[in-house]
């Protein structure tokens, strides 16, 4: 008999918000440049030594809003499913393969012996990524399981609370005390994965 899924979104309500306030800027932007190309007759944006063409403008608040809406649809299709006893996720389907940060994963919980919090630029294969954001350390659970291989699940967007929450749904399947809070003082940098510190890429 399936368990219920239960299912973590990257894009909590403070992270919602932050999403709809930078987007809301490039929208009213592009409705106030349209509304006065269509009304006045200007060919361009004139401040003090500043000049714009339209077409120019609408261009650059065109790319925000496809950035925009890129960076919410990624943020929505990466999530994590706690389902029949394994921790599943598709991935980042909607980023790149040399951009990604999580892969597919499908892990049973009961092959777990050991979780740990780390922070690395690798992605969750453990290999470069060629993404210039991941230069900046993200945060992982690695998992040790039974055959003694590890696997790393990207953490990084996710809210403490459902940090927790996941780790509390590994310790009612195991019968563990894993400490998400102890852990995380305890985290461990892995150095390397970035176009910034390659030359210290060892192979694992």
């Amino acid at each position: 008999m399936k368990k219920k899924r239960i299912r973590f979104y990257q894009l909590g309500i403070a992270h919602t918000i932050a999403w709809v306030v930078w987007g809301s800027f490039p929208v009213g932007m592009m409705v106030y440049y349209i509304i006065m190309i269509a009304t006045d007759g200007n060919d361009g944006y004139t401040k003090g030594w500043l000049y714009l063409p339209d077409w120019l403008m609408i261009t650059l608040i065109g790319i925000l809003l496809v950035a925009f809406f890129w960076g919410l649809c990624a943020s929505n299709e990466y999530h994590i499913d706690f389902e029949d006893g394994k921790i599943k996720t598709e991935g980042d389907r909607v980023v790149s393969r040399t951009s990604r940060l999580q892969f597919k994963l499908s892990i049973k919980i009961k092959d777990i012996t050991a979780i740990r919090v780390i922070k690395s630029s690798y992605n969750s294969l453990k290999k470069f990524s060629a993404a210039l954001y991941n230069s900046v350390p993200h945060t992982y659970f690695e998992f040790t399981l039974s055959n003694g291989r590890t696997k790393w699940l990207y953490i990084h967007t996710y809210s403490k609370r459902q940090r927790i929450k996941m780790i509390n749904i590994i310790n009612g399947e195991l019968g563990t005390n894993y400490d998400y809070v102890e852990m995380y003082k305890n985290v461990e940098l892995i150095k390397g994965g970035s176009i910034f510190n390659r030359e210290k890429d060892t192979k694992k």
